[in-house]
């Protein structure tokens, strides 16, 4: 079942293999950014979300200027 909400832009930050991100895509999200610091989670989340900009690295690290306009966060654990 989708949400009623239109098509709403998320970024995701601690994205993992994006198992989060493919919950919100289902019920009508579309997530455009995802972070992650885990080199092994990157293959696997590009494989499932390659409409995603994926970005690897410290979120401490990455310029907010670089992180794309949305209407809201998402992220992990």
């Amino acid at each position: 079942m989708t949400a009623d909400i239109g098509t709403m832009d998320v970024v995701s930050f601690f994205a993992g293999c994006g198992g989060l991100d493919l919950g919100f895509e289902q019920t009508g999200f579309r997530v455009v950014w995802a972070n992650e610091f885990e080199p092994h989670c990157r293959a696997t989340y590009i494989r499932n979300h390659p409409n995603t900009e994926f970005v690897l690295g410290d979120i401490c690290k990455i310029d907010p200027n670089t992180i794309p306009d949305c209407d809201g966060f998402i992220g992990g654990n």
